[in-house]
């Protein structure tokens, strides 16, 4: 996720292939795409125009502007020593999700990044919007604040268990907010790596 496989070339592709054994790749992951520097690959994984949101360069949109992207991330990635950890991946008909942790050369030392993705596709499984999500905080004690996505609908509310933990959280009712939480569920906060609310395993 969210890279299409058919567009990188066969020693890249079987690179992947070999590494998560698999005879068939659906996708191929966020920073794999980046590693393999086939960046024509990246932009034709796109329906249409590339278009990227992230938390501190805001949105990117536009060939030149994403080769400009994936020039600095690759250089980033290269000058941190980054080793990806792969946590979970959900790819539906509309929708792919990637959840990694990035483990790199912070200022202290190594530090653990949660990072996540979300790709919204077309019915032949193209890009058309890639938006990322990490904090800044462990990076360099700031937080970058983008503007929202999307304008403020106000007459949405949440459904589900996910209403309910939202509900809670505005109260700051604890024993609704743990509630919502199955037995092995956690939370992945910035600047650790995993919370579990007291009492689950």
């Amino acid at each position: 996720m969210p890279w299409a496989p058919e567009l990188f070339s066969a020693p890249a592709l079987q690179r992947l292939r070999d590494k998560y054994r698999r005879e068939r790749l659906r996708s191929v992951p966020f920073f794999d795409g980046l590693f393999t520097g086939e960046v024509d690959a990246l932009i034709e994984s796109f329906s249409g125009v590339p278009e990227v949101h992230h938390p501190v360069r805001g949105r990117i949109r536009g060939e030149d502007a994403f080769r400009r992207f994936v020039t600095d991330m690759s250089s980033w990635l290269a000058d941190r020593r980054v080793d990806v950890e792969h946590v979970d991946l959900l790819i539906t008909d509309a929708r792919g999700v990637e959840e990694v942790v990035l483990h790199l050369d912070g200022d202290g030392g190594r530090i653990g990044l949660p990072f996540a993705l979300a790709a919204d596709h077309d019915e032949d499984e193209r890009i058309v919007e890639l938006r990322l999500y990490f904090s800044s905080w462990p990076l360099d004690g700031r937080h970058a604040n983008r503007p929202p996505l999307l304008q403020p609908g106000l007459d949405l509310h949440a459904s589900d268990v996910v209403g309910e933990y939202q509900r809670a959280l505005a109260a700051g009712d604890v024993e609704a907010i743990l509630a919502a939480f199955e037995p092995d569920g956690y939370m992945r906060e910035a600047r650790r790596r995993r919370l579990r609310p007291p009492g689950h395993r």
